[in-house]
């Protein structure tokens, strides 16, 4: 879905903020609070719901999520008085308060792709498949040095993007920790704790491009 505000459009289905047309980098924790704010506008989330979402597996005071809804309206240009987007509701919540318009998301994408784990070859569906340490992820390692919900790759608009969800211990694209989300390519090596997963895509098999050196 695409949500209109300001000169920003917020895209949950890419997982990217555009203000002014430019994308606005946003820490995975960030993006999610600005997400959450908008599927509940209007009503008020409280801080004890937004500690649960953004740190599932952690004890955290209100004063982390202050930090988190300073840099959101630092990144959404919400720096005026009273505030334009969202609004505190002293030692409740925030809510999302400015106007806002909805666009129909466009059509999942046929997934056509897949993660190459070890032997197996895990399919892909359109939208959010989770790697982590819990039993209902589409890719679930039993390692301590991966979280519950460690990353997710999102599948739309014949893109897959890959994303940390605020884990301890990282999610790695070829060698390298991500700290922003990235569009995956065919041939693509991700690191989740001990696991590593190459991403695969139907076309790319089928033609034979994509990283020549890869099996």
């Amino acid at each position: 879905m695409r949500f209109r505000f300001g000169d920003c459009v917020l895209d949950t289905d890419q997982r990217e903020l555009t203000r002014a047309g430019r994308a606005v980098p946003l820490l995975p924790k960030v993006f999610r609070l600005l997400e959450v704010l908008v599927e509940r506008r209007p009503r008020v989330v409280a801080l004890s719901d937004l500690r649960a979402l953004l740190w599932a597996d952690a004890l955290v005071g209100g004063t982390r999520v202050a930090r988190l809804v300073n840099e959101l309206r630092t990144a959404i240009g919400d720096d005026t008085r009273p505030a334009r987007f969202i609004r505190t509701v002293h030692r409740f919540g925030y809510a999302f308060c400015g106007e806002l318009s909805e666009e129909a998301p466009a059509a999942a994408a046929a997934a056509g792709c897949a993660l190459e784990w070890g032997v197996r070859l895990v399919p892909l569906a359109g939208g959010e498949n989770v790697i982590g340490r819990a039993a209902d992820a589409l890719i679930s390692v039993a390692s301590s040095r991966v979280s519950r919900r460690h990353a997710r790759i999102l599948v739309a608009d014949g893109r897959a993007i890959l994303e940390d969800l605020g884990s301890k211990n990282g999610t790695y694209l070829e060698d390298s920790r991500i700290e922003a989300s990235q569009e995956l390519k065919h041939g693509d090596c991700i690191t989740v704790g001990p696991v590593r997963l190459i991403f695969r895509v139907a076309a790319a098999e089928e033609t034979g491009s994509g990283d020549a050196s890869r099996p």
